[in-house]
């Protein structure tokens, strides 16, 4: 049986693992590593891909490390040498800034190991001040848990060293591990590292860097914190105190990663981080992904899972389970790794403390401080007096509150009363005012009303907003409704600049009256339509403002609605942690109180089918929603159309095409019927149902579908509408995919220039239009007209998180096609292995990788390298006969291209 089968891990995990290990490793040391790996050759291919290193490279470091050594006459470090009064014996190992050796002192009867720390030969002026700024911090700490500085001093040639106490012992996961801790042991071992960490803080030292490999167990149990190597003073005035850019990303907190200032709340963070790993076995972060960007966004964005849910994940055994995890621990690890550093524990001592309040069963500060919740706690330390004690104060308390308890009843159900009677009478007046403006908006429609002429839908608009605009500013709740009503419209037709007008104006009625749900209510609708509007910036400032008055909102069912509102805006930016949380929430507290309402579950089950990663789930969550909007108004409704026209793109992620068709057809011949073909709707459901053949290669179907949603959208909506710039971007795609590159650039180019001058809200959407035209310009042979636009938009990329796999192909298009050579191709095969990792991330099922293998096999073969064309220009191909329909243009395409190179 090969060896990857006998692993229990999974080859991703194996990768993990072994890339881990490496991290802290020098680069000999993780060759060393690498070979002498159980790993399968391909595990070790991959991680060696990740490290980024060649055996050139290695052979050429060593090199230039040799020359620089020998043009400045250092001296390399060997056994028995003299160091002051200690004798070197062997090297402990060698790390980033330099080498560890064993050395003895001897005297007599006197031995004495220690450990002599060593700056490289060849550093830089900042790994020189680190290494002083180390040796500095250590001599200013004394404790029994910290690793202690006992001598320092410089070599001859001014190579600084410094003599530690040696700690012979194990590191921490492995001690625990070997000696099968129970809960307990853990969180006793814990308060040894706080106490640690908190005497750094009190002589004003800030760690930085806390991670298991650099904390050891002495074989009597006592915990050595290791490497104070990124560790410094705070400043007089903490917040000024900056990050450095060293750091293991797994072990990161929020500021660090952003260049955020940090304080003894970033230690707090790692602290929190290191318990999580210690009692679930798991990292708390940087677990899915190996990517920078991938991992900026978890660490400031996405709450690890609950410690006490995620060992039900896992094969977890140990002495404890999920039910000592889950309430109070879960709660202070969660409060340790909160994103704000205001939310945080604000001191190690204040973790500790919470620490041996769970010991004791005592309550904790992280489990907030409710009547109840110090009412268990107490009577799970003393059961007996407890029990007495309830006895007696229930006699006290019963009989009075018995007696007062009819009086508040009856006064609370009278006052609920009249109050569900006013709040039923103005919603009915409300719904009867609404009812008579929309007729009115209708009649004025009507032939009749015009002397038999046609009437613009617009020019009906124009005269539902005069109306308002002249009465009913006695009775502000109507007219806010009215104003929403007319902003939905507007919404729907595509006009998103007129929507956020009316809802503007629904604001300003709002504020008037003092109504801080309807402020909400509105701030929500305008972050909603600022996006569609392509002003992102303005999307999220409405988004705080939401969520700032979220306690001022009494009404639950107001209240689930402004949760919802704000989560669509996170959802937006792809915070899908954050939205899955908010509703999740949100629909328990719905559940709770007893309220079903369809709306509002169809419009969480909604938004949840659009963030949920499990593609099945998601599914699921998306039929919840159509079922919801059938029973609330039918079929033939906006509404039902759209919720199934979702359920659509999930069924075509999971390659249920035929299914995905079916309710395309259907939606587009229900839109036509709802809207005529003369509106943006049904221009749009008709793209996704090119969409679809486009995914499966029909290109000469989807020629015609993508021709007749343009000529739509131009005359409904207009040349400046983002409906027409998404459909020309399609066509052009397609013209792309077709080989067709003279008819893909102008529509390209034009997608752009409206983009850039009705449509600049959004940076990145820019930027992702840009790359496509680079793409095709590369393609096209105008290397240097490409990568001009490359260096534009790569940096917005960078900014937004996004990655850039397409963007570095096209870049190693460009270095091969600018100068074609031999180096050139040398180097750009360099460049194609280190995105390969990348590459393989994709789902096998992507049509996106198909193409980029494709590309890459392309570029791969025009520099002569065989064999790894072969491998990239087959992957293609056979992704090619699976992705694509049986016979379809796009199929017989690429199978064509790719023979005609290997044949």
């Amino acid at each position: 049986m090969p060896e990857d089968q006998q692993n229990p891990l999974t080859r991703g995990q194996q990768i993990r693992q072994l890339f881990d290990q490496c991290l802290d490793l020098t680069l000999s040391e993780q060759i060393d590593l690498i070979q002498h790996s159980a790993a399968s050759p391909e595990v070790k291919k991959h991680v060696s891909q990740l490290l980024q290193f060649s055996e050139a490279e290695i052979e050429l470091t060593q090199a230039v490390v040799n020359r620089v050594q020998l043009s400045l006459d250092i001296k390399p470090i060997v056994p028995q040498m003299k160091i002051g009064a200690y004798e070197l014996i062997k090297p402990l190992g060698e790390g980033g800034q330099g080498e560890v050796w064993l050395a003895c002192r001897s005297g007599g009867d006197f031995h004495h190991q220690v450990a002599i720390k060593f700056l490289k030969p060849v550093h830089s002026q900042i790994e020189l001040a680190r290494f002083q700024s180390e040796r500095e911090l250590l001599a200013s700490l004394k404790h029994p848990n910290i690793a202690q500085l006992l001598d320092g001093g410089e070599l001859d040639d001014n190579r600084p060293y410094m003599v530690l106490e040696l700690v012979e012992g194990l590191p921490l996961l492995d001690y625990c591990k070997q000696n099968q801790f129970t809960l307990k042991d853990y969180l006793k071992c814990f308060l040894q590292i706080c106490d640690a960490i908190s005497y750094a803080h009190a002589h004003s030292v800030i760690h930085r860097d806390i991670k298991p490999s650099n904390i050891y167990v002495t074989h009597d149990g006592t915990v050595k914190l290791l490497d104070f190597g990124i560790a410094k003073f705070m400043d007089k005035d903490e917040v000024k105190t900056q990050t450095l850019p060293m750091m293991t990303l797994a072990y990161s907190s929020p500021e660090q990663v952003t260049g955020s200032p940090v304080s003894t709340t970033t230690d707090v963070y790692t602290l929190g981080l290191l318990l999580y790993e210690m009692l679930t076995g798991q990292r708390a972060q940087a677990v899915k992904s190996d990517v920078p960007a991938e991992l900026m966004h978890e660490i400031t964005q996405l709450t690890p899972i609950l410690p006490s849910q995620l060992i039900q994940t896992i094969d977890f055994k140990r002495s404890y389970g999920r039910s000592q995890l889950k309430g109070d621990l879960d709660n202070l690890i969660l409060m340790a790794v909160r994103k704000e550093p205001a939310r945080r524990y604000q001191s190690v001592e204040a973790i500790s403390q919470d620490i041996k309040n769970f010991l004791n069963g005592m309550p904790l500060l992280a489990a907030g401080d409710s009547h109840w919740y110090h009412a268990k706690k107490f009577v799970t330390r003393n059961p007996l007096a407890s029990t007495l004690s309830t006895v007696l104060v229930l006699f006290m308390v019963a009989l009075p509150l018995v007696l007062i308890n009819n009086q508040k009843h009856l006064k609370v159900e009278r006052d609920k009363a009249l109050l569900a009677q006013e709040v039923a009478q103005e919603q009915s007046t409300i719904a009867n005012r609404t009812t008579d403006f929309l007729v009115n908006i209708l009649e004025s429609a009507s032939p009749l009303a015009n002397k038999g002429e046609a009437i613009d839908l617009d020019d009906v608009l124009a005269s539902a907003e005069r109306q308002l605009a002249v009465g009913l500013d006695e009775q502000p709740k109507i007219k806010a409704t009215l104003l929403s009503k007319l902003a939905g419209i507007q919404h729907q037709l595509g006009h998103h600049d007129q929507a956020i007008k009316y809802y503007l104006s629904v604001l300003e009625l709002h504020q008037a009256e003092g109504n801080l749900s309807g402020q909400a209510y509105a701030y929500g609708q305008l972050g909603i339509m600022a996006y569609f509007a392509d002003d992102e910036t303005a999307a999220i400032e409405y988004q705080k403002k939401a969520m700032a008055l979220v306690d001022d909102v009494a009404d639950p069912k107001d209240l689930a609605w402004l949760h919802i509102r704000i989560a669509t805006i996170d959802g937006f930016f792809r915070k899908d942690e954050l939205v899955i949380d908010r509703l999740q929430q949100t629909l328990e507290s719905l559940l709770a109180q007893g309220i079903e309402d369809q709306a509002l579950l169809g419009r969480i089950y909604n938004e949840m089918s659009n963030v949920t990663p499990d593609k099945e789930l998601a599914l699921q969550y998306i039929s919840l929603a159509a079922e919801y909007a059938e029973a609330l108004n039918g079929r033939m409704h906006p509404l039902f159309q759209v919720r199934q026209q979702n359920k659509a793109l999930k069924l075509k992620e999971l390659e249920r095409y035929a299914e995905a068709e079916a309710i395309f057809i259907e939606n587009r011949e229900n839109a036509r019927k709802l809207y005529t073909e003369e509106h943006p709707n049904y221009s749009s459901v008709t793209a996704e149902l090119g969409a679809l053949y486009h995914d499966q290669g029909k290109y000469q179907e989807v020629k015609a579908i993508y021709a007749e949603a343009i000529d739509i959208s131009q005359r409904v909506s207009g040349k400046k509408s983002l409906n027409y710039v998404l459909q020309i971007n399609n066509m052009a795609y397609l013209y792309e995919d077709m080989g067709q590159f003279e008819l893909a650039e102008p529509l390209y180019r034009e997608s752009i220039e409206l983009r850039q001058k009705y449509h600049s809200g959004s940076p990145y959407r820019i930027a992702s239009s840009r790359s496509n035209l680079a793409r095709l310009l590369s393609k096209m042979g105008r290397h240097q007209e490409s990568q001009k636009i490359l260096d534009e938009i790569i940096p917005i990329y960078v900014a937004y998180q996004k990655s850039n796999l397409q963007n570095d192909i096209t870049a190693i298009a460009n270095f091969i096609g600018q100068n074609p050579s031999t180096a050139t191709c040398q180097s750009a095969w360099q460049k194609i292995n280190t995105l390969l990792p990348a590459l393989e991330q994709l789902s096998d099922k992507s049509w996106r990788r198909m193409f980029n293998e494709l590309r890459l096999g392309e570029l791969a073969y025009e520099c002569g390298r065989q064999e790894l064309a072969e491998s990239l220009l087959s992957a293609a191909a056979k992704k090619s006969m699976q992705i694509y329909a049986t016979g379809s243009d796009g199929q017989k395409m690429i199978q064509f291209k790719v023979n005609s190179l290997l044949d």
